[in-house]
């Protein structure tokens, strides 16, 4: 094998795609049907299937892992992990596609089919930028040809394997041979150092990026680097995992100067107000992921939970229905909208949802209790 990492798998360059990407509907990308699970397995919780389909993907069985994956990212779109993975594993179903794929000119749009392939990492970079990329090599397992020997590709292997530590060094020494990697070299050891809980050290290297980002736009003007907002997103969400919220704030409504159309910041830009209890800020914020997100069913959710706790059952119907409508495995929003239902007084449209939520939500959900308490009493209700 030439390459674990080619040219047109750039970080660098998806970095910049995943900031205009748009996010589609999962029913877009070919519907799978479920996969059996073992008799244990929970079937409405979303880590049951990636689980098998990591285990799947282990034993080559391609075809049954893509169908676990997509099951997982519909039942909890949230999740970067499941649609990484389904991008990893489209790939591993047809080496000959994603040869074409690696040698596709970088510079020239992508053919539809490999568009849509594609879609799915940026997609799930938008959800995490710091996921786990290291499923990736299944795809290059399936190609003929032997790894090459450098400390580039055995950084990739070592990565892979969850050697995060020998990785780490390994990144440093491909680095210091090829020094036109120090993005790429930045960015995937940030990835490396969240996989190892140490959010210091994550913080670290996606300062120095961003530091090194800054001072090559004023000296050179280069396409790859017009927009910081992806690394300053990514900034955000590490410093909000360090509990460092001011910072973290900061780094996010930094993303936004420097791309208005980055909804993603705006997510949880509310998470982060609905942490320190600013109803009102956090209502904002989701109103604005939800205009800039309009078919991303976890943007309209979270603005329609908002809208409830806001005392706008109406509209926050409104947003919730369209979340169903987007993503009709998803629970989360079948529970908001039952409580929006009871706001409005319409007992039937609340048992409804209720019951739906009950049918798709993983037995570990905290809100299945409180679902079945709300059952109850509107079933006694109806029966008097």
């Amino acid at each position: 094998m030439e390459s674990v990492h080619p040219n047109n798998l750039s970080v660098l360059r998806v970095l910049r795609r995943a900031v205009t990407a748009v996010i589609l509907t999962t029913t877009s990308l070919g519907a799978q049907d479920r996969p059996r699970l073992p008799a244990a397995a929970d079937t409405n919780d979303w880590e049951a299937y990636y689980d098998q389909g990591i285990e799947w993907l282990n034993r080559r069985l391609h075809h049954s892992a893509e169908a676990a994956f997509y099951w997982s990212s519909r039942l909890n779109p949230r999740r970067a992990e499941p649609l990484f993975a389904r991008w990893a594993v489209a790939w591993s179903c047809d080496a000959g596609q994603f040869g074409r794929y690696l040698n596709h000119d970088a510079d020239k749009p992508l053919p539809p089919e490999m568009a849509r392939i594609d879609s799915l990492r940026s997609r799930a970079l938008l959800r995490n930028p710091l996921v786990f990329q290291g499923l990736i090599i299944a795809a290059f397992q399936e190609l003929p040809g032997r790894w090459r020997e450098d400390a580039w590709t055995d950084a990739w292997l070592a990565y892979s394997a969850l050697d995060f530590k020998r990785a780490l060094s390994l990144f440093v020494l491909a680095e210091r041979r090829n020094p036109q990697r120090f993005g790429e070299v930045r960015y995937l050891r940030a990835t490396t150092f969240v996989a190892l809980n140490q959010l210091d050290s994550a913080a670290a290297e996606l300062g120095v990026l961003l530091d090194t980002l800054r001072r090559r736009e004023q000296e050179q003007f280069s396409d790859v680097y017009a927009s910081k907002a992806f690394v300053l997103y990514a900034v955000g969400l590490v410093e909000a995992g360090r509990r460092q919220f001011t910072a973290a704030r900061g780094a996010l409504e930094n993303a936004l100067v420097e791309d208005l159309s980055f909804y993603p910041a705006h997510l949880v830009l509310g998470h982060l107000a609905t942490e320190r209890r600013d109803a009102a800020a956090a209502l904002k914020e989701y109103e604005e992921a939800a205009a800039g997100g309009p078919d991303d069913a976890v943007a309209r959710f979270e603005y329609g939970a908002a809208l409830v706790r806001a005392h706008r059952p109406a509209e926050a119907a409104a947003e919730l229905q369209a979340a169903v409508a987007l993503e009709p495995y998803f629970a989360d929003p079948y529970y908001w909208l039952g409580e929006a239902r009871l706001a409005q007084r319409d007992s039937a449209a609340a048992l409804q949802a209720f019951q739906s939520y009950a049918a798709r939500a993983p037995t570990r959900s905290p809100e299945l209790v409180l679902a079945r308490q709300r059952l109850s009493a509107l079933a006694h209700n109806k029966e008097e």
